[in-house]
């Protein structure tokens, strides 16, 4: 009799930072007495997830807080994604929320669209001084705009989402975004 193995375990309050080299992981695990271990997994392209680092679970019962510090600047990627994997005591796995965070060893540019290529969703990834209503111009291959929108940003690192290329035919498609700190172009695929 094959038995499906749940983990009645959530995860809390994921947060990631990133100063230098060194990215800051916190998050809470609640039922932590069914937890074995977490992991923090990371990815270059959203999809293919890969193991940074795994510690063993605390010893609170109910919600255990978790950090770790590990230095990310191995990974060249231009947006790193990054989750959190519980594993039980019965080898049953949860994931967390998935976050997305710019790589700052890769380029001296301000800000990033992501992902490339993309089924529909794009982000922008940017980081600004001050507070700033930014304009953002999506078109075709052909030059004709597709979407025309302002995005406000705040202070320091940011992630915000554009509009979506879901109902758009596949191609490849132009985002422009004019940042006080100077206008990006980024060429975005859409495939089949």
């Amino acid at each position: 009799q094959n038995v499906c193995q749940v983990l009645d375990v959530n995860i809390l309050n994921f947060t990631a930072a990133r100063s230098n080299n060194t990215a800051s992981f916190k998050w809470q695990v609640n039922n932590n007495k069914d937890a074995a271990q977490c992991s923090v997994e990371y990815s270059e392209d959203g999809n293919s997830f890969f193991t940074l680092a795994t510690i063993a679970a605390g010893t609170q019962a109910d919600v255990c807080s978790y950090q770790l510090n590990y230095a990310v600047d191995g990974i060249k990627a231009a947006v790193v994604y990054y989750r959190i994997k519980v594993t039980g005591k019965n080898g049953a796995v949860k994931y967390s929320n998935i976050i997305a965070m710019r790589n700052h060893g890769t380029e001296s540019n301000t800000a990033s669209i992501f992902p490339n290529p993309t089924k529909g969703e794009l982000w922008i990834a940017a980081q600004a001084g001050s507070k700033e209503t930014v304009p953002v111009q999506i078109w075709n291959a052909q030059g004709k705009i597709i979407s025309s929108t302002t995005i406000q940003l705040t202070a320091g690192e940011n992630l915000v989402q554009l509009p979506s290329l879901a109902n758009a035919a596949a191609g490849i498609y132009f985002v422009k975004a004019n940042l006080l700190s100077g206008s990006i172009t980024q060429k975005v695929l859409k495939p089949n």
